[in-house]
């Protein structure tokens, strides 16, 4: 379903943004 794959690449984007957050702290 695409609901299930938004909300996928809703939390793969989610994870990443969180990643280059903590990266440049």
């Amino acid at each position: 379903r695409l609901d299930s794959c938004n909300k996928r690449l809703f939390q793969k984007r989610a994870s990443f943004r969180l990643a280059t957050f903590s990266r440049h702290i």
